[in-house]
């Protein structure tokens, strides 16, 4: 469920899942550019730069949202991009017992409502120290959690993950690739 630009990058972007039989019948097609991003990387550090347009015209309208895709749902994926919808969407899903999952990417003032739907956060390590004012990601971590929050996750890059689960700390070495 969403919507993608009517440029070529929309095209390609739903050709692509369309060949991997993703369903995407319930995606909107809007006469705007689709999202675009440029990623840098510095040879020296690996440390990247995500330069990034979405026009708002891609967001959602609460009418557009069709609950029973969602009430008849395993499991729930949101993003903070259309923070509005995923919103609508998490708390729909949750009312209903669905797990609702999501990458938490970035602090928008609506950071703090989307957390309050989401079940299971998995959260990018610069943002959960903004957000709890904590460096150390395993106090950070703990200091997030909400008693909705099935589970808990913070990435750390090339460190791998920490995962929050009944009050332990569980850590996943990163998978060592070269790029």
């Amino acid at each position: 469920i969403g919507a993608v630009g009517h440029d070529d990058n929309g095209r390609r972007v739903m050709e692509e899942l369309r060949a991997r039989g993703v369903d995407v019948s319930a995606v909107k097609t809007r006469p705007c550019d689709n999202r675009f991003a440029v990623i840098t990387v510095d040879d020296a550090t690996g440390d990247r730069t995500i330069l990034w347009d979405r026009d708002p015209r891609l967001d959602l309208q609460r009418g557009e949202i069709d609950e029973a895709r969602i009430t008849s749902s395993r499991l729930v994926h949101v993003d903070d991009e259309d923070d509005g919808a995923a919103i609508v969407v998490a708390t729909l899903a949750r009312s209903r017992g669905i797990t609702v999952t999501s990458d938490i990417d970035r602090l928008t003032p609506r950071t703090a409502d989307l957390l309050a739907q989401v079940t299971m956060p998995i959260f990018a390590q610069h943002i959960l120290s903004e957000l709890t004012g904590v460096s150390d990601a395993s106090e950070a971590l703990q200091r997030a959690a909400a008693p909705h929050h099935q589970m808990s996750c913070v990435t750390l890059g090339s460190r791998g993950a920490l995962l929050l689960v009944n009050g332990e700390i569980l850590h996943e070495p990163a998978m060592p690739v070269t790029a």
